[in-house]
């Protein structure tokens, strides 16, 4: 299950690739969720309930610096900022 924290066009990847059938020629099956607020959003993926997550840094910054295993493996704008 994959989740977006707001709607605009930098967090409407996963639908795109969604309805556009990438995911699915990949042998991908998902359901994409808007889930507004970061912090609710990490605290569905810590619980297990979502795979993959679009969401704000710093509440996934704060996570990992509280312990949780939280990984960003991307960033979704172009950015001089390294990839933490």
């Amino acid at each position: 299950m994959l989740a977006h924290v707001a709607v605009n066009p930098a967090q409407s990847m996963m639908l795109l690739a969604k309805d556009s059938g990438m995911l699915a020629k990949y042998g991908f099956t998902a359901e994409v969720l808007l889930i507004p607020g970061t912090p609710r959003t990490i605290q569905a993926l810590l619980a297990g309930d979502l795979d993959y997550v679009a969401a704000g840094a710093p509440a996934s910054l704060r996570a990992r610096a509280q312990g949780a295993d939280v990984v960003i493996p991307q960033r979704q704008c172009g950015s001089d900022l390294p990839i933490v």
